[in-house]
């Protein structure tokens, strides 16, 4: 099982990530940077702006990604679950959970998601 995601596998997440991205309405594009295991998304929104959104993390297989999501108020990425509550699934359903964490209604409160300790390497 490789260590970090080969070239066809980072191709293939750019598409997943920007076809699945056509879904949600704040979201014109997706930008993805590669830095050993980890894939960088960047949302590019309507009007030109840019928002990080997160963190994924290559388990080794292309079809699974940890996730953390990137809290602006901090600066960081913080390790988080997926609505199913697991600590790694689809790149798509990370999308999801990083577009509703960062666009939330301002209006409802939107909870910092809990840290999630992260297994020794």
């Amino acid at each position: 099982m490789p260590r970090y995601p080969t070239e066809e596998t980072r191709q293939h997440l750019r598409r997943r990530l920007n076809d699945h991205a056509r879904s949600r309405r704040q979201v014109a594009g997706i930008d993805v940077s590669f830095r050993g295991e980890f894939a960088h998304i960047v949302a590019r929104l309507h009007g030109g702006a840019y928002a990080r959104l997160c963190r994924l993390r290559f388990t080794g297989c292309p079809d699974v990604w940890g996730l953390a999501l990137y809290l602006p108020d901090e600066g960081l990425y913080q390790d988080s679950l997926l609505p199913d509550g697991s600590s790694a699934g689809s790149p798509e359903d990370a999308l999801d959970r990083a577009c509703a964490f960062q666009f939330a209604d301002p209006d409802v409160p939107t909870p910092v998601p809990p840290a999630i300790p992260r297994p020794a390497d």
